[in-house]
């Protein structure tokens, strides 16, 4: 019965909205969501790939820490912990953003600009320097806004049916996908982002206002195209 009259409750509420809102929000809380989702997703695949390609030169960071037996898992246990972020750090590499690791550093497809890195092993994984294929990693947010948009065309009849014309619903729908997918990406790279310590590790992280806007922008483009196809 709970369940039941929560269900109605916002039934109710969601009668209530504007056509035009009404008709969009669930389509576009799906595929903005599944577009965020497929980039974590990706993130901590390419992430667990690399520490996997890494392994020597994280070794030798642990070698150089010099750490006792219990110093090294009290280590490990706390880069575990780090991982949450770095996932989000990687699913801004994605939509080239990038993040930094310290003031002045900044880690993106274009390249790399880092400065002394704190001593933690799982750092030696980052993909420093130069990539020349580097902005092929936007393809990852391209692909996923266009999957994400094909998959609520079954979810889109009340879009098709209330806008007057298909590039008006196709643009209504992209701008909504877009929002979801950007500000959700934005409270993530909140939570992400901090500072680890004095000085140039006050800053560490994602800038999320860059990342709401260069996400907006991807998804926005790619979702309309395939909301209209």
């Amino acid at each position: 019965p709970e369940r039941d009259r929560i269900r109605r409750a916002l039934n109710d509420f969601r009668l209530r909205m504007h056509w035009s809102i009404r008709s969009l929000i669930s389509p576009a809380l799906r595929a903005g969501t599944s577009i965020t989702v497929m980039l974590l997703m990706v993130s901590a695949f390419v992430i667990a790939i690399l520490i996997g390609f890494s392994w020597i030169d994280i070794t030798r960071l642990y070698e150089s820490v010099q750490v006792s037996v219990l110093g090294a898992v009290v280590l490990t246990a706390a880069q575990l912990a780090l991982l949450p972020n770095l996932i989000i750090f990687g699913a801004a590499w994605f939509t080239g953003v990038g993040f930094s690791i310290g003031t002045g550093s900044l880690i993106s497809p274009l390249g790399s600009q880092v400065g002394p890195l704190p001593a933690v092993p799982l750092l030696g994984a980052l993909p420093v320097g130069r990539l020349d294929f580097g902005m092929v990693a936007i393809v990852v947010v391209l692909l996923a806004a266009f999957i994400a948009t094909l998959s609520i065309r079954r979810s889109a009849d009340e879009i098709r049916f209330e806008f007057a014309t298909a590039w008006s619903a196709a643009i209504s729908l992209g701008i909504s996908i877009a929002l979801v997918t950007s500000v959700q990406l934005g409270i993530l790279a909140l939570l992400a982002s901090g500072g680890a310590g004095p000085g140039r590790l006050s800053q560490i992280g994602i800038n999320p206002w860059l990342l709401m806007l260069i996400s907006f922008i991807e998804v926005f483009v790619v979702a309309t195209l395939a909301a209209f196809f």
